[in-house]
């Protein structure tokens, strides 16, 4: 089981940091309700709370890491959504939730050529999951120690500067 701490969402087209918010829940279009359920509970320990049985489609809500993940099915008329993007959960140790992932049988997604598939940002690293219905799951190490050691290294290293110096980084 991969041990995770918070629900987080990225927003898309960040290539420089790794930009993440804590989120409260997540919800997810699935083709097999108890498939999900499984999934999301032998991969990430997530408990199963509550099922509705609504026709023409089946729910579930798992709890865990401080936040909701709701499955919905989608309807048998041959339409699919397109899987949920942008989300994930921030792990500890992503070499050990890496391994994990391999343990477990789980699907790598965008593989980015590196041979353990681990993505390198700034602040941290992410790799990228995919459950049983083709949605995206991002694993993230924030490792906000490390930064300025990455940053020496970093070939963006100008435009981080040019950033840390702007007026609205300091707003905060």
């Amino acid at each position: 089981m991969i041990r995770v701490s918070k629900l987080i969402s990225r927003p898309a087209g960040e290539t420089l940091r790794l930009a993440v918010s804590e989120v409260s829940g997540v919800t997810l279009t699935v083709s097999d309700v108890d498939r999900a359920v499984d999934f999301y509970s032998r991969v990430f320990g997530l408990k199963l709370v509550r099922t509705g049985h609504r026709l023409p489609r089946r729910s579930a809500t798992l709890a865990g890491a401080g936040a909701l993940v709701a499955v919905h099915e989608h309807g048998k008329d041959g339409e699919r959504p397109p899987p949920t993007r942008g989300w994930g959960f921030i792990v500890d140790d992503l070499d050990r939730a890496r391994e994990a992932v391999w343990d477990l049988g789980v699907k790598v997604a965008n593989d980015n050529g590196e041979p353990d598939h681990i993505r390198r940002w700034v602040n941290g690293r992410s790799l990228s999951v995919r459950d049983p219905d083709g949605n995206t799951i991002e694993l993230v190490e924030e490792v906000q120690e490390r930064a300025p050691e990455l940053l020496r290294r970093c070939p963006a290293r100008a435009a981080w500067r040019r950033w840390v110096r702007h007026a609205a980084c300091h707003a905060r």
